[in-house]
């Protein structure tokens, strides 16, 4: 049985830049989406579009774009309050990130520190500083942590685990051996599907919101079970997760059974 099956629930995207891919017309039909932003301007004037129950916009501050004015921190944690997701923020210490990773730091540690972090879902971006992001999970005790095309170490995955933060994971990954050695360690039910639209890409193709079947396929290989089992954990792990927070993203009851 597949994906498509009328006994499976919706394809879940826990990561893609919607606005990017040109809004909700690129998005897989009934696909739960969740849909980040890089900065809080952004996702005032998004979030107040024609609302789609399928889609939730979630308040960010991406690593390369933060600035040293502070205002954008000041903005961000002013709109946190009224939104139901948190990310992508993150770490970035690649040369496209315009801050320091001393000041990175000192931004995601203000970000997290606030008590709105704790009860929402936060998706992570940790490129080249896998373990600053893992060690400010855990500082902060983070009770909805997504960590996003994570690449990081044995030992860090472990971490991760510990502090209790799942990992979404994407066909783009199971591309290079550095991504299937994580996607082996990532536990069956820590995983979250995502694609990174559009700045992912499956073979020669750009990534589409909501399209997932590519990793989905991948993890019905990679756990032995067929594709509609891979389905139904997933919406598991996200279940799992949305219980142990006061704000949730999305209303998967009613998207399961309405």
């Amino acid at each position: 049985m597949t994906p498509s099956s009328q006994d499976a629930p919706a394809a879940v995207d826990m990561h893609c830049h919607l606005s990017e891919c040109g809004g909700y017309r690129s998005a897989e039909a009934d696909a739960l989406i969740l849909a980040v932003t890089n900065d809080p301007r952004s996702w005032r004037a998004l979030h107040k579009q024609d609302r789609q129950p399928n889609v939730t916009w979630s308040l960010g501050l991406h690593p390369c774009i933060m600035s040293r004015t502070g205002a954008q921190l000041r903005e961000m944690i002013a709109s946190m309050k009224d939104s139901s997701a948190i990310g992508e923020v993150g770490l970035d210490y690649s040369d496209r990130s315009r801050s320091t990773p001393l000041e990175q730091r000192r931004i995601l540690d203000n970000i997290l520190s606030q008590p709105e972090a704790k009860d929402r879902v936060v998706t992570l971006h940790s490129l080249r500083a896998t373990g600053d992001v893992v060690a400010a999970i855990a500082t902060h005790e983070l009770r909805g942590a997504i960590l996003h095309w994570f690449l990081g170490s044995p030992s860090e995955i472990d971490a991760a685990i510990s502090a209790g933060a799942y990992f979404s994971v994407n066909a783009a990954m199971a591309q290079s051996r550095l991504g299937r050695r994580v996607l082996a360690e990532i536990p069956p039910n820590r995983a979250l599907t995502e694609t990174d639209a559009p700045f992912a890409r499956v073979g020669r193709s750009v990534a589409r919101p909501g399209h997932v079947a590519d990793i989905e396929t991948y993890l019905a290989q990679l756990w032995d079970v067929d594709l509609e089992e891979v389905r139904h954990r997933l919406w598991s792990n996200l279940d799992a997760l949305q219980g142990r927070l006061s704000v949730a993203p999305f209303d998967i009851t009613r998207k399961k059974h309405g």
